[in-house]
């Protein structure tokens, strides 16, 4: 049981080492468009266009056939809970 405690401890303390200066940093690459300028992720767009289109929100039959729609669903409950895109919360839920 202890040990189990300690392994823990030591992998959260090394993810949160790696990843701290990471924290405070803007959207980068591929994350602008596929969370900034994702259509999929308004509030006003129906659901099962998550289903329709892929991950940058590009519909499925006019670009790659990349289909992830776990992620989209992630990031649009998170920013359904936050009301609004929010960076600090995306950079949590990026972390999950």
């Amino acid at each position: 049981m202890a040990l189990n405690y300690v392994l823990s401890v030591v992998i959260v303390l090394t993810c949160v080492l790696c990843y701290h200066n990471s924290y405070y940093c803007g959207f980068v690459f591929d994350d602008i468009s596929a969370i900034k300028e994702n259509r999929d992720l308004r509030p006003h767009t129906p659901l099962i266009n998550v289903f329709l289109n892929d991950f940058w929100g590009t519909p499925m039959h006019k670009e790659c056939k990349k289909l992830r729609q776990r992620n989209v669903e992630e990031y649009l409950e998170s920013q359904l809970q936050n009301e609004g895109l929010d960076q600090d919360s995306m950079d949590v839920c990026l972390l999950k």
